[in-house]
């Protein structure tokens, strides 16, 4: 998000000229560790926290910071950039897409609707009826898969059936490989890795249609991730600093600045006109 910030950080001293920033950018994972130990007043990640951190925060505060999400994190597939967070099956795979809870019932065991184990259980007919879903997610400790847990089943366990294949791209191979194969990785160039895959439409609920993360859709598609700003808070609320940077970014100028973003590598996203006003009404029920 250097770039983003950076153009940030420039729009706000116009605004406030006695602030002065200083920039540190080494992935998301540092940012909240800084501000768990108040080194900064506020910072960026291209995704939600992942739990041991947030944990930690709490331990430490006895609180988590608020939070407000500026953009999206990608959108896809495509194959100049990455693409956000996807299931990818075999290109000769009918299956059109899955909703959510049904995702949850492949990948998880344990949901009271039951396990979904084999392709006829979601739809599939002829030489897929019968034939179990082969399952593949990246091993990546509590990255990804655990934050994925987290967001999406934390009451449950991810299924035994899941086999660990190490990083995400080689999720993309085995599903490459494997016709019965359904397979969950975050950002990932899949379009670099194999043509014999497919991403996955997907939906909400049973009674939304399946959308892909692009451009078009990518606010309503279920994996998307924010771009968000976490906020240090203490008994005398937001850091004032913070507050007005986030005041910046959901501005029509700061909206600008991620939109410029969009045709890059990284392929930033502003918020869709409805998810705008939403953060817009929960900044101003801080004041």
């Amino acid at each position: 998000m250097s770039a983003i910030l950076d153009e940030l950080n420039r729009e706000f001293t116009k605004l406030h000229p006695d602030v002065v920033f200083h920039g540190v950018y080494e992935g998301s994972s540092p940012g909240f560790p800084a501000l768990l130990s108040r080194a900064t007043p506020f910072t960026a990640l291209a995704r939600e926290v992942w739990p041991a951190p947030l944990e930690a925060f709490r331990a430490t505060h006895g609180r988590v910071p608020r939070s407000i999400r500026i953009g999206y994190s990608g959108h896809g597939p495509r194959d100049n950039g990455k693409t956000p967070p996807s299931l990818y099956v075999h290109r000769d795979n009918p299956l059109p897409g899955l909703n959510l809870a049904s995702v949850v019932r492949v990948f998880a065991d344990g949901d009271p609707a039951g396990d979904l184990t084999r392709w006829s259980q979601l739809g599939l007919e002829g030489r897929w009826a019968g034939r179990r879903i082969h399952v593949y997610v990246p091993d990546d400790g509590l990255g990804f898969v655990g934050g994925f847990r987290a967001r999406f089943v934390p009451r449950l366990q991810l299924s035994v059936r899941c086999e660990n294949v190490g990083g995400r791209a080689n999720v993309v191979r085995a599903v490459a490989d494997e016709p019965l194969g359904i397979g969950l990785t975050g950002w990932c160039d899949a379009g670099k890795v194999s043509d014999r895959v497919r991403h996955l439409p997907l939906s909400r609920t049973a009674d939304e249609p399946f959308v892909t993360a692009s451009i078009i859709d990518v606010a309503a598609y279920p994996l998307t991730y924010p771009l968000n700003l976490y906020l240090w808070e203490d008994d005398r609320g937001i850091d004032p600093i913070a507050y007005a940077y986030c005041e910046l970014a959901l501005s029509d100028r700061g909206q600008d600045v991620v939109a410029r973003q969009t045709p890059t590598e990284e392929g930033y996203v502003r918020l869709s006109d409805g998810d705008l006003e939403a953060q817009r009404a929960v900044l101003r029920s801080w004041q």
